[in-house]
């Protein structure tokens, strides 16, 4: 099981890791795919993680991914997840994690995962928010954005204050001195304001 199991993880396109259904997942298999998309060797990877995959996980995901798991195995044998892995240079890596549960050669219950980076796919869904969320003119909030700011504050604890402003009379600008010039008014009253709040 274990020889076939190794010649699995080698084949794989992507990272396979594997870890024991226990606190922290403690490390079962890693394959040279998923090594070399964090940067490290195995014994650097076994020391980092203390051997524990948990520790692979950026803290801001970890214990998502630990409760979500843990959750989908108690209904399923399977799960699919995605979080960021941290990397040997101190970056992040976007992870689409397929896992499955399956008992060990010693008898132990473990999760068995195929991980893919979707770090480009990612990156490119943010750039895609957030140019739907900014005027492409002036770089500040539309509306939506205006909106979904606006309700995120109302949402927070730490005091805030909102601000309309209204420029007067500007059709006047656009009539006088063209689109243009309008749109270079329109640009620089919008630095104004990044640079002021």
């Amino acid at each position: 099981q274990q020889e076939l199991l190794d010649i699995i993880c080698q084949m794989m396109p992507g990272g396979v890791i594997g870890g024991y259904i226990e606190e922290g997942f403690p490390l079962y298999v890693v394959n040279d795919t998923m090594l070399e998309m964090v940067g490290y060797t195995y014994d650097e990877f076994v020391k980092e993680t203390k051997g524990l995959i948990i520790n692979s996980i950026h803290e801001q995901d970890a214990d998502r991914v630990y409760r979500q798991v843990l959750e989908c195995l108690k209904e399923e044998k399977q799960y699919a997840i995605e979080y960021r892995v941290k990397r040997k240079d101190g970056t992040s890596l976007w992870v689409y994690d397929m896992g499955r549960k399956l008992i060990a050669e010693d008898g132990r219950p473990a999760i068995i995962s195929v991980l893919v980076d979707i770090s480009e796919s990612v990156r490119v869904k943010k750039n895609l928010i957030e140019e739907s969320n900014r005027d492409f003119l002036t770089g500040i909030y539309n509306r939506k954005g205006g909106e979904a700011s606006v309700t995120a504050k109302m949402n927070d604890t730490i005091p805030y204050v909102f601000l309309m402003i209204d420029l007067d009379n500007f059709k006047t600008i656009n009539d006088m001195y063209g689109h243009e010039t309008g749109d270079k008014m329109l640009r620089f009253f919008a630095k104004q304001l990044q640079e002021a709040f």
